[in-house]
């Protein structure tokens, strides 16, 4: 989702929009979302483009580097390899689906 897409939207649809996107992220790479954090997660990203400019994962450190900051863009770049490696996502967002 564009940032200037959501400049002039209310709070549920942004909310909703976020969501939809977590979802369809997971889906279409097999995780599974963790329910029971993903309202917290939202709240931090939305915070995070408030303040920071961006959705930024909350559960990582913004620095001044434009190159990191295109990578921590929630989805982040790094959440492939930590589900991979410890079967999340740093956030504790998404998880790699049980094996059967």
């Amino acid at each position: 989702m564009k940032a200037d897409d959501m400049e002039k939207t209310s709070s549920a649809d942004i909310h909703k929009t976020l969501r939809d996107k977590i979802y369809a992220y997971a889906n279409g790479r097999g995780y599974v979302v963790n329910e029971s954090n993903v309202e917290n997660i939202i709240d931090g990203l939305i915070e995070n483009k408030e303040e920071l400019g961006d959705y930024y994962c909350p559960c990582r450190v913004v620095l001044d580097n434009e190159h990191y900051k295109k990578a921590i863009v929630c989805p982040c770049l790094y959440a492939p390899r930590e589900i991979e490696r410890y079967g999340r996502c740093k956030c504790m967002l998404l998880y790699g689906k049980k094996k059967e």
